[in-house]
């Protein structure tokens, strides 16, 4: 895989709390709202009439919105990147017209591979004790919660839209 994380444009991506091992480019973020794909605002500003987002209840869920088309609406605003280990990864691809919009924040870069354990028949883990994991607060991944949730009927409604 060239790259783990691909955002291309857009707002409010969180990426929290990943392992990346072995990435030739664990990240790839851009500004493309800015550059080449600036011709979408018409386009964005035609979606957000056709819905009353200003007005409860959308203004309610959606409170960032509301004034969406006052702030740079085509800017990668509200980026985090943060609590994320890079283990063998060769860099990252962050086009400089996004990086006044990020947050890159507790990021444990070129991280040795003594920090990983492999079990024989399982996924790697971070060995949490060691100083370099706790100092950017980064938590064992839940591996046991990721997947299709099972338990008949009832729980497919959950997961899937009809």
């Amino acid at each position: 895989m060239k790259r783990a994380i691909h955002l291309g444009g857009g707002r409010d991506h969180q990426v929290v709390n990943n392992l990346f091992v072995d990435c030739p480019h664990a990240l790839h973020i851009d500004a493309r709202g800015l550059g080449w794909r600036a011709y979408g605002y018409e386009e964005l500003k035609k979606k957000l009439e056709l819905w009353p987002y200003r007005v409860p209840p959308w203004s309610d869920r959606y409170p960032e919105l509301v004034h969406i088309l006052d702030e740079e609406p085509m800017a990668p605003r509200g980026v985090v990147v943060s609590n994320n280990i890079f283990v063998s990864c060769v860099g990252d691809e962050i086009e400089e017209k996004a990086k006044a919009y990020l947050t890159l924040k507790q990021n444990l870069l070129d991280a040795p591979a003594s920090l990983l354990t492999c079990p024989p028949k399982g996924l790697p883990q971070v060995d949490s004790a060691d100083p370099q994991v706790r100092a950017i607060d980064f938590q064992p991944i839940p591996y046991s919660q990721i997947g299709i949730e099972k338990g008949g009927e009832s729980a497919r409604k959950q997961i899937l839209p009809n």
